[in-house]
């Protein structure tokens, strides 16, 4: 029975997520570039070749391109569909309701059916979750992989884990790790947290862990040499942007959002979060009392990780969500047995008063949520027209400077990069010289101090002006020798 409602329950997760995809290119402009690699694979060509020009003036915007998994799993639907949204939607709630499947397969066993059915819950309904499927981006599909990881490294810490079938199981988490590294660079984590982990528990390293680590490197080694990408993460770590004091506030302000409510203020927000939290805590105490896992190991490096990165991202905080939602659930069990031992009644009352709290929380945020289109998406029809000038104005060997060019490489097909930082006259002269751009793109926001900028950076009379762009034209000789990013 428990079984069923949990497929009856991510059937209606599947359904609501679908019923929830946003039309139109909504959120970063990163996922313009997952596009431009998906394209590359879609029709065989140089993965790199995405039109958005790197350079060290721009490193903090965007690495040079993002690893290769994401766009390979991106690529059949863009040979079909181009770059239209609503079909990679559909693809990420499908690696959503996967994800969750394999996470009532990590905790099956360690909490009663009806905590594991409101883990599901609580995780495939929560608003911030159902967001991350709106923007075509890596972060569910890491998810997924870190946690079929984590799910086939779980035998491989036990002391007997020396048999054929674990071994086998070693060989899968190895592939699974390596796809969670092939999405995201901090999937490393995963290998690194397993040998610490089974180091730190049984002071020796199984066979299995060993085989996993050498398939994991198998295939990272393959992807370093077929598609080098120059990141530059090593000069991001070095811009110190962020304390970690800083980084702690601003993830717990980001917690809290799991628990906005739309209405009320910050004061429900709060409040639930408040509950919620303890909760969490609560659990969190009572399991790692018995012992510490796996999961729980790699979600405390994770979270250490993020706490000293130099860079926030809300979105970084999602692969630790699945365990502070387990922890919730086992916060609302220890509850249920202390009050229990005093009163079954007013046990059952509490915890299902708390699970209507927290739902409700849920069911508000909706009813204030919008899923319609965006005048501000990438492909809506004011960047269309956008675009359609651009190409018209421009040749096709264009090099364009604009505050948004990954999204303009994506629709325009022309050479694009970011405007350097910093921003002044004279960095702009020896940037245009350096790339060889042929135009610039500037917001008219600002239109007076751009007309400035941009003509004491030899800029020529707008091409054409829009209601919300103008095109310039650079006066600079241009060199045809190759771009110089360095």
């Amino acid at each position: 029975m428990s079984s069923r409602l949990l497929i009856i329950a991510l059937c209606f997760i599947g359904i609501f997520q679908l019923v929830t995809i946003r039309p139109g290119m909504v959120g970063g402009e990163d996922s313009a570039l997952y596009l431009l690699h998906a394209r590359n694979i879609a029709f065989g060509r140089p993965y790199l070749a995405t039109g958005y020009i790197y350079s060290i003036e721009t490193a903090k915007y965007s690495p040079a391109g993002y690893p290769p998994v994401f766009p390979i799993m991106l690529a059949p639907l863009f040979r079909i569909y181009g770059p239209t949204p609503v079909p990679y939607k559909v693809l990420l709630v499908c690696v959503l309701v996967l994800t969750l499947f394999v996470i009532t397969l990590l905790y099956q066993g360690t909490v009663p059916p009806l905590q594991l059915l409101l883990l599901v819950v609580l995780l495939g309904f929560n608003p911030y979750i159902t967001d991350q499927k709106n923007e075509i981006m890596s972060d569910l599909p890491f998810l997924l992989f870190i946690y079929v990881a984590l799910l086939l490294f779980g035998e491989a810490r036990e002391p007997n884990a020396e048999s054929p079938s674990y071994l086998l199981r070693a060989i899968f988490a190895g592939l699974f790790s390596y796809l969670a590294y092939g999405t995201r660079a901090i999937g490393v984590g995963i290998i690194f947290s397993i040998i610490a982990f089974v180091l730190f528990r049984y002071r020796r390293v199984p066979r299995p862990v060993i085989m996993a680590v050498i398939v994991f490197a198998v295939f990272a080694g393959l992807q370093s040499r077929l598609v080098s990408i120059n990141s530059d993460y090593l000069r991001i770590a070095t811009l110190k942007e962020s304390s970690p004091l800083q980084n702690l506030h601003f993830y717990a302000g980001v917690t809290t959002y799991l628990w906005d409510s739309g209405i009320g203020g910050a004061f429900p927000r709060f409040l639930v979060f408040a509950i919620a939290t303890s909760l969490s805590l609560v659990g969190a105490l009572r399991q790692n009392l018995k012992s510490l896992d796996l999961t729980t190991f790699f979600s405390i490096g994770y979270g250490l990780f993020l706490i000293f990165w130099p860079h926030q991202q809300a979105r970084y905080l999602l692969p630790l969500l699945p365990v502070y939602f387990y922890f919730l659930v086992c916060g609302l069990q220890a509850t249920h047995a202390f009050l229990a031992s005093r009163s079954q009644a007013a046990a059952t009352v509490a915890v299902v008063g708390l699970t209507v709290v927290l739902l409700m929380a849920y069911v508000a945020k909706y009813a204030t949520s919008y899923f319609g289109p965006s005048s501000d998406a990438w492909d809506s029809a004011s960047a269309t027209h956008l675009y359609s000038l651009v190409q018209a104005e421009t040749p096709k060997d264009a090099i364009i400077i604009a505050s948004a060019p990954r999204a303009l490489a994506l629709y325009t097909a022309r050479q694009t990069a970011r405007f350097p930082e910093p921003l002044d006259s004279a960095n702009l002269t020896r940037y245009i010289a350096k790339l060889g751009a042929t135009h610039l793109l500037v917001s008219r926001a600002g239109a007076m101090q751009w007309a400035r900028l941009c003509g004491a950076a030899c800029v020529s009379e707008p091409v054409f002006a829009c209601p919300d762009y103008v095109l310039y034209k650079t006066t600079l000789p241009i060199s045809k020798s190759p771009i110089a990013l360095e």
